[in-house]
């Protein structure tokens, strides 16, 4: 990783690092959408404050046998979401999203799991931040693939800029998120021997 950081210190891709990184992303330059319905279960239990994940993968993991035991579970889903979902915004709408695309107004997770799905299928429990969700592909809007967008010089400007982006967070996570997570699992461990 040591030269995905060079890179981003000094700003400097090569053209076909750039191009590849372009391809791989199509989905996300090409501004492909999806609109999505979900179920949310938080992990944070409402009546303690206090973070559960554990409580919320049961929970979720029993309304998704609800869900699929149902005759029609595309029919079910909404009444299901009104029903359970603790995502207020959307739960009176039948866990209706609307349309978003690939990146940048959701989690990272929720939003690669929806484009996963065709119309009409639903998703097994996804973890994200907030909790636990269910998710039901309601309609994609396929990418506008123009073939020369990557020749446009705002095009090229951002596909440089979430490349750099990405190396940065990958090499977060293996450097420093990883650390994190190793010092609060030692924490927890010396906390609940006392």
């Amino acid at each position: 990783m040591a030269n995905g950081v060079d890179q981003v210190l000094s700003d400097d891709v090569g053209e076909d690092v750039l191009r590849k990184f372009y391809q791989e992303n199509i989905l996300h330059f090409g501004k492909a959408q999806v609109r999505a319905a979900h179920i949310l279960i938080e992990a944070v239990d409402p009546e303690t404050g206090k973070e559960d994940w554990a409580k919320a993968e049961r929970r979720i993991n029993e309304i998704a046998g609800e869900l699929f035991g149902a005759p029609d579970p595309r029919r079910a889903f909404p009444l299901l979401a009104q029903r359970y979902s603790m995502d207020p915004g959307t739960a009176k709408k039948g866990g209706d999203l609307g349309e978003f695309p690939l990146r940048g107004q959701l989690a990272r997770e929720f939003a690669e799991a929806a484009f996963a799905l065709n119309p009409g299928e639903i998703s097994a429990p996804v973890k994200s931040g907030y909790g636990y969700h269910l998710i039901l592909c309601l309609e994609r809007k396929p990418p506008d693939l123009q073939a020369n967008a990557f020749e446009d010089p705002e095009i090229r400007k951002q596909v440089k800029q979430e490349y750099l982006e990405s190396l940065r967070e990958k090499w977060l996570e293996t450097n420093v998120y990883a650390g994190m997570k190793v010092k609060r699992l030692v924490d927890k461990l010396f906390t609940e021997g006392k």
